[in-house]
């Protein structure tokens, strides 16, 4: 496998072929990860910048989320190898306002450049070790400035749930978004109200979405059921696998789920 990459809050289900790793790096923010099917089921590593999990001799099934405002990159194989895009950020002064661009080219190096006018203070912290000013207008650029309140990434948390029927809070749904599941018999989940779930995304519009992801580990039905102002399309029913699904609001009381 080649070098995949998640960004910004977003999971994904990684199947890893027996006899082989998985190879995690965050080019920014942090990532959580759990084993959700195989020997070891549970969490593996929370808010971390990097590692390698593995070989599973007889594979195995890892759920990755990123962190909000983030962007990690993995890769599966025997001996998992990380290549790193180099990706362009814009830099603004929350003093003045100027603005300017950066190279991000490593977790390590950092150049500025076109940034006429940025004064010495104020640049947010980018977590990098060295930085280079191109413009001749700037002569020195510093980095977490102590004037100046670095961004917080918000780590999602997996929602475990029991082996019975539940309802899906409006608070999971949004914060957390992904949902496990050991079921000895046929179980359902029921979201949480249209209303409800609205009123968690205080700055929504009509067309907002966010995903849920529930994983079932067991070969019995969970079923996603519609909580009132709720509309489901497509299959609502999974089985000892992985399900996506989008919730899109359509107004302050009714919400479409689709299945992924």
């Amino acid at each position: 496998m080649t070098t995949q990459t998640i960004r910004n809050g977003l999971s994904i289900v990684i199947n890893v072929p027996p006899g082989q790793s998985v190879a995690v790096v965050a080019v920014s923010g942090t990532y959580s990860a759990s084993i959700t099917a195989g020997a070891g089921i549970g969490v593996i590593a929370t808010a971390a910048t990097g590692g390698t999990y593995g070989p599973y001799t007889d594979g195995t099934v890892i759920l990755l989320t990123a962190s909000a405002l983030s962007e990690i990159d993995f890769d599966v194989a025997v001996t998992p190898v990380i290549i790193s895009d180099t990706h362009v950020i814009a830099v603004i002064d929350p003093t003045t306002g100027a603005q300017g661009v950066a190279l991000l080219g490593t977790p390590t190096s950092l150049v500025l450049t076109n940034a006429t006018g940025l004064p010495t203070a104020g640049l947010v912290n980018l977590a990098v070790t060295t930085a280079k000013v191109a413009d001749l207008a700037v002569t020195t650029a510093k980095i977490a400035d102590g004037a100046v309140t670095s961004a917080q990434n918000k780590v999602k948390a997996v929602v475990a749930l029991a082996d019975a029927a539940a309802t899906l809070t409006a608070a999971q749904m949004v914060d957390s978004s992904i949902f496990t599941i050991t079921p000895t018999v046929a179980r359902t989940l029921t979201t949480d109200t249209a209303a409800n779930i609205v009123a968690a995304l205080p700055r929504y519009q009509v067309g907002t979405w966010f995903d849920i992801i529930i994983v079932n580990t067991a070969a019995f039905d969970v079923t996603l059921a519609a909580g009132t102002g709720i509309t489901i399309v497509g299959k609502a029913i999974i089985n000892n696998v992985s399900g996506t699904w989008r919730a899109r609001i359509d107004s302050a009381t009714a919400i479409t789920i689709y299945r992924g």
